[in-house]
């Protein structure tokens, strides 16, 4: 049994706003739907009717989350299927700006494809921070029809209530999510928002779960404050225009922060002796100022901070390359390491410094200690329990063991236990270059068909990690649509699709079947269970039930079928695809 998607794609909102619908007046979400319209989050559409049960596109999704968290900074685009021209192009630039999109493997957006309800689910996650939780999708009835890819997003969203399933005890994570079911999952995102302290349209970026956060490559810009109120997470290649805070919940925790860039201030108020973790960043004023016990800060690599303020007990680690332009001392500190310190004005007692700033100042009566002492490295500390180095226990590539097709290309990334190491340097290696190449940032390219087994190895300690990368490569015809013109729209058919097919470097190939009016047809994201085949080589016939609606204004609309690897994983390749253009009746 296949599971067939058919697209009824919405078209622009044509919209208006409007006091009162025909159509919501019973609905079960009337008093959602009534606030935001009221909030000018949404309107209704020009007849006089709101549609909550309509599918949403992505494009329409993404315009509802950017008015209601607030985005309004744009980023540079680049995707092939969003044009300048379009309404949703400078929306799409926001959700790329506010980082909870980033388009798929093709490079493109699929705007106008509707958004089901897993994809939903990945967004709000992505833009709450959600620890992700494949455990808690299990109580679905459904569990294994949810794609491996979202059920860790699936699993989050439930956990803290953002969405539910449904009377039956389904989730139903391929199903389009409807109007007033996004505007639902939207309100409760706002609400979590709120409930950790922050304004739903403050713009806060807020991290409070564990991870690793940001680009592995490249530098993302962000125009808000960002907000760190939890252990374990590590901030990579941002530039922060607005004012960062390490929150108290931090606890005795760890945060890294590495290649972060801070235009205004950053606030430290918690972190223990194993500890905050700054390293090849640039920050502009720092304030440390935890309660109750000490707090250790190491500045690594080529780190600079133009002004630090300590005012509350606390081990500094400076590097070598380090540089502390002005050092402001309230509080007992020891500062060890070799890292340079241009200016220090100490007002109290207990202040010592393994190397001796450029130029140094006391308040009258302050005592201040210069102690010579081997730099502080691994094992190192002097005994008072501290190791500047945090080594790494193991390592795992982010990625699953995954089928792609001949000249396509993976971006491999890894996870650190724990968390920050010091030494972060990973090197990768392919078992048969021949079949698939990795370089020295984990990006994988395929050669030719075959199995390659692509290892990651930490520089610190020898961890290492592997999955399989397989190569292979299909072809698909669709031969046959039946029946294929004057349909009428709003009837109901049964379409036999005959298509042949052969493929050759997996056991079992998967193949979908949609239906999409769009000029382009590669715009529509497949989503289903399809149909197996065990054959390598063979024809195959779906037959398929479904009434014609929602196709367009123009009659025209097409058939596709897609094969790829049975079981795919979130970022997955088509070996191939065909179409066939069928039509309705004109009048």
């Amino acid at each position: 049994m296949f599971l067939l998607i058919l697209s009824m794609i919405l078209s622009n909102f044509s919209l208006i706003f409007a006091n009162g619908f025909s159509d919501i007046e019973n609905h079960w979400a009337k008093n959602e739907i009534e606030s935001w319209i009221k909030r000018g989050l949404i309107e209704g559409y020009s007849d006089g009717t709101f549609r909550p049960n309509n599918d949403i596109t992505r494009a329409e999704f993404i315009k509802l989350t950017n008015r209601a968290f607030g985005y309004i900074k744009e980023d540079t685009i680049s995707f092939s299927d969003v044009l300048p021209s379009d309404w949703f192009y400078s929306e799409i630039a926001k959700a790329k700006a506010a980082r909870y999109i980033s388009g798929y493997p093709d490079g493109t957006m699929k705007p106008n494809d509707p958004i089901s309800r897993q994809e939903a689910a990945s967004i709000i996650v992505r833009i709450l921070g959600l620890e992700q939780n494949a455990r808690a999708a299990e109580e679905f009835i459904d569990y294994d029809k949810i794609p491996a890819w979202s059920r860790s997003y699936v699993g989050a969203v439930l956990i803290t209530n953002i969405m539910e399933g449904y009377p039956d005890g389904t989730f139903k994570a391929e199903d389009f999510i409807k109007r007033a079911e996004a505007i639902i999952t939207l309100g409760r995102a706002i609400e979590y928002v709120s409930d950790l302290g922050a304004e739903p349209d403050s713009g806060v970026i807020i991290y409070d779960k564990p991870g690793t956060y940001g680009p592995s490559k490249g530098t993302e810009a962000f125009d808000r404050d960002v907000l760190i109120n939890s252990d374990g997470v590590i901030l990579q290649n941002i530039l922060i225009k607005g004012n960062l805070t390490l929150d108290k919940k931090i606890a005795e925790g760890d945060v890294t922060l590495e290649n972060v860039i801070a235009e205004e201030d950053t606030f430290i108020y918690g972190g223990g002796k194993n500890s905050i973790v700054i390293n090849n960043s640039d920050l502009n004023r720092m304030t440390i100022n935890k309660e109750d016990s000490r707090i250790r800060v190491v500045y690594s690599g080529s780190t600079t901070v133009k002004e630090i303020n300590i005012k509350s007990e606390t081990k500094l680690e400076v590097s070598g390359k380090s540089v502390i332009e002005i050092l402001n001392v309230d509080a007992v500190t020891e500062v060890v390491g070799k890292g340079t310190i241009k200016k220090a004005n100490v007002n109290v007692s207990g202040v010592s410094f393994e190397k001796k700033p450029d130029k140094l100042e006391k308040s009258g009566g302050v005592t201040v200690k210069i102690i010579k002492k081997e730099d502080v490295t691994s094992g190192g500390g002097g005994g008072d329990g501290y190791d500047s180095t945090t080594r790494v226990k193991t390592i795992s590539i982010e990625q699953e063991s995954q089928t792609l097709p001949i000249e396509a290309r993976l971006q491999l990334s890894v996870r650190f236990n724990p968390a920050n190491p010091t030494n972060r340097k990973v090197s990768w290696s392919s078992s048969d270059k021949d079949i698939a190449t990795v370089n020295n940032t984990g990006l994988v390219e395929t050669k030719k068909i075959g199995t390659a087994t692509i290892r990651a190895t930490s520089e610190d300690g020898g961890k290492t990690d592997t999955i399989e990368i397989m190569v292979a490569e299909g072809s698909i015809k669709i031969k046959s649509v039946s029946p294929n013109e004057d349909l009428v729209d709003g009837s109901e058919y049964t379409f036999n699709v005959n298509v042949e097919y052969e493929f050759e470097g997996i056991e079992k190939g998967v193949l979908y079947i949609g239906f999409n009016n769009g000029e382009k047809v590669d715009n529509y994201r497949l989503i289903g269970d399809g149909h197996g085949v065990k054959e390598k080589k063979g024809e195959h016939k779906f037959e398929v039930k479904t009434p014609v609606k929602h196709w367009g204004e123009n009659g025209k609309f097409k058939v596709y079928v897609n094969i790829s690897d049975f079981n795919h994983p979130e970022e997955w390749f088509p070996l191939n695809s065909d179409t066939y253009q069928i039509s309705t009746a004109q009048e």
